[in-house]
């Protein structure tokens, strides 16, 4: 009976040392939600599904990593959709305490945008708004045509197109199969993505099936900080200069 007695206050001491009775936090949910911003700043998205960024950043694809460990999905859209749902991830029994964690949106295999941070998990439900930058100096060029305001290719089954630097030296061109709401994604003549910065449309042309410029746009100026560009082609008015201003 004496044993038992000390063995109990031998118990007592030690809780009182370690900090009263022993309690454990409940694990979490980390709710991500995300929108981007351009090289110059310029913010798209506001984390709703009514207004993801996805479209503007044109981006296909979001890697959510917490700790060392991958969330992958697909939850963007392009110009010509509607938003594809809220741009958002919820990771659900997470520990509390400190957790790392990096956003990173791809365009295909191509990292563009990134966001990284520290979160201390101490609530049921946590609420984390993350603005994605550039992921580099440069990106693709992503450029989506419109026979004068709409995401069709009636009548013209390829488009044509030239880019040039601002100091009038091609960067690509190209003629494509005319896919109504795809874009064309420039490569900087297959030598890696565009530095940010101007650019010219030298031409952009939508074709009949006999080569003639039915939709056409001649030298559109662009500002490539990361975001696509959405270019509407009028009706063709003649042949583009041989150089840009």
């Amino acid at each position: 009976m004496l044993r038992a007695l000390k063995a109990a206050a031998t118990v007592a001491v030690l809780g009182v040392l370690m900090g009263g009775q022993c309690t454990t936090s409940s694990p979490g949910t980390l709710a991500f939600a995300w929108r981007f911003a351009d090289n110059k700043g310029v913010v798209a998205g506001d984390f709703t599904a009514a207004n993801n960024g996805c479209s503007t950043a044109f981006v296909d694809g979001i890697t959510v990593t917490l700790d060392g460990t991958d969330y992958s999905g697909n939850f963007c859209a392009v110009p010509n959709n509607a938003a594809n749902g809220t741009p958002g991830l919820e990771i659900t029994d997470v520990p509390s305490g400190s957790h790392t964690y990096t956003v990173s949106a791809y365009r295909g295999s191509e990292l563009v945008f990134h966001a990284s941070g520290q979160v201390t998990m101490s609530g049921v439900r946590m609420p984390i708004d993350v603005t994605l930058s550039p992921a580099g100096t440069a990106s693709s060029l992503p450029i989506f045509y419109t026979q004068s305001g709409a995401y069709s290719c009636t009548g013209t089954p390829s488009v044509t197109y030239q880019i040039l630097d601002a100091y009038n030296v091609p960067q690509d061109n190209g003629t494509l199969g005319c896919t109504a709401g795809q874009p064309i994604v420039s490569s900087h003549f297959g030598t890696g993505p565009y530095p940010f910065g101007p650019y010219w449309i030298h031409y952009l042309s939508l074709l009949d099936g006999i080569g003639t410029a039915v939709y056409q746009t001649c030298c559109r100026s662009i500002d490539h900080e990361g975001f696509a560009q959405v270019v509407d082609l009028p009706l063709a008015g003649g042949t583009c200069q041989s150089t840009c201003p």
